[in-house]
This record gives C-alpha cells, structure tokens and sequence, in this order.
C-alpha cells in the first residue's frame, strides 16, 4: 500500500514542479513590442521627416497604456467600493 502511495506523491510532486516552473517563466511580449516602438522612435528623432508617424504612434501606444491602467484601478476602486457597500447594507 505504501509503495503506491509513494508512487503518487512522486508524480504528484512531479507534476507540482513542473508547472510552478512553467508559472515562474516570465513572459517578454509586453517588453518586446515595447523595445520594438523605442527603436521606432529613436529613429523617428534621427529622420523626422521619414519617421514621424513611428514617434506618434509610440507616444499613441504609450497613453493607451495610461489610460488603460487607469481605467483597471478605477473600475477596481468601483468594484471595492460596491462590495463594501453591499456588505454594508445587509446589516
């Protein structure tokens, strides 16, 4: 009996490993699109009259990104407050 329980929790734990590595893996995308619009950009700066939609649409990407993380915190602010109140009010 115990043998097949040995058997378990080793592949148990096998598994449990594998994924917390597969879970600690970062991930690049964001900072590779981000990388990809400073190049644009810097040479956008270099060759202004080539370039100049590149500078607008980094500096487009980047106020999404600002508007967006605002509106996250802001509807997570909206959230917390409306579960606090339905709390609240069943007293």
């Amino acid at each position: 009996m115990s043998d097949y329980y040995n058997q378990g929790m080793t592949a148990y734990n096998y598994i449990h490993n594998k994924m917390q590595d597969t879970l600690k893996k970062p991930s690049y995308g964001r900072y590779i699109l981000l990388a990809f619009c400073l190049a644009f950009m810097i040479v956008g700066v270099w060759f202004p009259a080539h370039f100049m939609w590149v500078v607008w649409a980094f500096v487009a990407y980047l106020a999404l990104n600002v508007i967006l993380m605002v509106f996250a915190v802001s509807m997570t602010l909206v959230a917390v407050l409306l579960i606090r109140r339905l709390v609240n009010s069943g007293d």
